[in-house]
């Protein structure tokens, strides 16, 4: 009894109930998540084409080299993160780091610089990446966080569950501002754009760095080892207490 107790207690983690208030915080990240998704999905092309002119032939080439570039930050990132031996930590730091740089690419890339051709062009493409690599880095530590929160089976349907409603929220608030970004008569100001969009970066921020402070403390107990078990009538050795006791007298 006492050796599998020593057992469990080598590899035991001292876990508290998460509190559903931590849920609902760490689920609002993809609030702010989708509302910069969902806005440079539906309205980069758009603005490429529409408004600083850029051919679609090469407006639809900075919105593939940005979602390749994508994909392949995500997994190299995770790869590098999980080989820090502080991950919680590590996370929530990039959290709060991470989001405001997001937040400053995306406000950046809606102001326009004045510059046409291909000027314009490398400028979008360059913005692009930098905010296509920073999302990554937040979007790997939020989506990490996730097995901190979920500790048993209903915890993770709740949090599961949160982070999708969180998410059509922001998707349906970037559709009820969709005329800032396609509505000509606004976009000759560029007054309305900028207060959207500038609300759009703050938002991400509040709800990552809620969602990093939302994160619980996890303390690992220190490894225990378990004393060897043994049979009756053998020494820790293995070998036969009488054998041990007439070697020890020959001596």
């Amino acid at each position: 009894m006492e050796q599998a107790a020593a057992a469990r207690v080598a590899t035991d983690v001292v876990e508290r109930p998460v509190h559903r208030a931590r849920l609902v915080g760490y689920a609002s990240g993809n609030f702010g998540k989708n509302v910069l998704a969902s806005t440079m999905d539906f309205f980069l092309l758009f603005v490429l084409t529409e408004r600083w002119g850029v051919s679609p032939a090469a407006a639809g080439l900075v919105v593939m080299v940005g979602l390749v570039w994508d994909g392949l930050c995500d997994p190299l990132l995770g790869r590098l993160v999980d080989r820090s031996a502080d991950r919680l930590g590590l996370y929530r730091r990039l959290l709060f780091v991470g989001a405001p740089v997001v937040g400053v690419f995306f406000a950046v890339f809606f102001v326009d610089p004045g510059w046409r051709g291909t000027a314009i062009l490398v400028w979008a493409l360059a913005i692009v990446l930098l905010f296509r690599t920073a999302y990554s880095v937040c979007d790997v530590a939020h989506n990490a966080l996730m097995m901190r929160m979920a500790r048993s089976p209903g915890a993770a349907t709740t949090v599961s569950g949160l982070r999708y409603m969180f998410s059509c929220l922001g998707a349906l608030t970037v559709a009820h501002f969709a005329r800032t970004f396609v509505d000509p008569a606004r976009a000759a100001g560029g007054h309305a754009l900028f207060v959207v969009t500038g609300c759009a970066a703050l938002t991400y921020v509040a709800t990552l760095w809620v969602s990093a402070a939302a994160a619980p403390r996890v303390r690992v107990v220190p490894e225990i080892s378990a004393p060897v078990p043994r049979s009756p009538g053998f020494s820790a050795t293995g070998r036969c207490c009488c054998c041990s006791r007439l070697a020890s007298r020959r001596r």
